[in-house]
């Protein structure tokens, strides 16, 4: 989940690639609705969103499936957002730019290992 349209499409293209399937959204109501009606084994959520954050919605999504993966995404890192995500139960924290390499590791962990 990004707000950022070509944030989406790159994101769909190289998960893709790994034969990982996603569904794109560009804002929180949406990613919720989503989220009501099929089960994901992972999110991938930007924290610098409008009008609900991040960090909000990974605490909504929380309430639906309190144990599914999560992966947080920010252009602007701070100690905070870091500390939030992780408390909230991410199990992953990537900075914008993003390096393709790290974003699949990244991936590939908590998909396949449970931990980034």
């Amino acid at each position: 989940m990004d707000d950022e349209n070509n944030m989406l499409i790159m994101l769909k293209k190289v998960l893709a690639r790994n034969g990982i399937q996603i569904d794109a959204v560009n804002n929180a109501s949406e990613a919720l609705k989503m989220a009501e009606n099929t089960t994901y084994d992972l999110a991938i959520i930007d924290i610098s969103m409008k009008p609900m954050n991040g960090l909000e919605l990974l605490e909504e999504l929380r309430n639906i499936y309190p144990n599914f993966a999560a992966v947080m995404i920010t252009a602007y890192p701070s100690d905070y957002s870091e500390r939030r995500s992780f408390e909230l139960g991410a199990l992953g924290y990537i900075t914008k730019p993003i390096e393709l390499q790290n974003l699949n590791t990244v991936v590939n962990n908590v998909l396949y290992n449970g931990a980034a």
